[in-house]
């Protein structure tokens, strides 16, 4: 006897696999000449199948960004967490993989700066999950450096006030690194890793990874 009972579909499962294969089409055309028709061609869906489980191409933009955000997230995870390194050391390889990652997929940076650049001019509630999630990296920064201060491995420092600058130093090598071809990220490593070294004991050096 067939089974007549509907088939149960997780719906995040497909919406990962949609965001798959958009971030190639992303990729290919640029955010503003993407359709959601190009998408849907791709991932062989019509359109209505693709409006169930987004409502626009940006909240599949978004949601594609997240991930990869995730993933960049999940990376540092294990640094965090690891009592062998110093609040400077973490710092520096944090700035690093971030780097590291951006680095090597331009596509995915011109994606990101684009993007950046709607959620300034446009001013989206739909854009701000973007905006938060992009900004936790800020949020890294400030309890690493308030931790710094506690242990006494840096000195007393408006910890919010540089999360900020190196969120934005970072922020900025991708939006640059975006739109010009002699952006150096090894300048602006050993920038930061100079910058860091003000904030801690004159004795210790401080190493910036190529």
């Amino acid at each position: 006897m067939r089974n007549n009972l509907p088939k149960i579909v997780n719906k995040e499962n497909v919406q990962r696999e949609i965001s798959n294969k958009a971030l190639s089409v992303f990729i290919k055309k640029g955010y503003y000449n993407t359709r959601i028709e190009d998408i849907a061609k791709l991932c062989d869906l019509s359109r209505t199948s693709i409006y169930q489980y987004f409502k626009n191409k940006d909240e599949i933009l978004i949601f594609t960004l997240n991930l990869q955000l995730d993933e960049v997230r999940d990376d540092y995870f294990s640094i965090l967490n690891d009592k062998t390194l110093s609040t400077v050391e973490k710092i520096i390889k944090i700035v690093n993989i971030v780097f590291n990652e951006y680095s090597g997929r331009k596509e995915l940076m011109n994606l990101v700066a684009v993007f950046w650049l709607k959620v300034k001019l446009d001013g989206d509630d739909l854009l701000e999950n973007l905006r938060t999630r992009t900004e936790k990296l800020q949020l890294v920064f400030e309890n690493l450096l308030i931790e710094g201060v506690d242990k006494k491995e840096i000195k007393p420092v408006n910890t919010k006030s540089m999360a900020n600058l190196l969120f934005l130093l970072v922020r900025g090598f991708i939006v640059q690194k975006s739109f010009y071809k002699n952006v150096s990220l090894n300048d602006l490593r050993e920038s930061i890793a100079v910058l860091l070294q003000g904030l801690i004991d004159s004795k210790t050096s401080v190493k910036y990874e190529k």
